[in-house]
């Protein structure tokens, strides 16, 4: 696993990597977004 850490001033931070998250940082496209999650993008969608 590695880590990548920059700096983004100002952007928008979305925590979870889950359907909402996803489409939120969507949402937010083409600006800059920071997204926080613990495990795999889209592991947490169910159906």
């Amino acid at each position: 696993m590695s880590l990548e850490v920059r700096e983004i001033a100002g952007a928008p931070v979305v925590i979870g990597g889950g359907i909402a998250g996803l489409m939120t940082a969507l949402h937010l496209a083409p600006e800059p977004v920071v997204l926080l999650t613990n495990a795999p993008l889209g592991t947490g969608a169910c159906s």
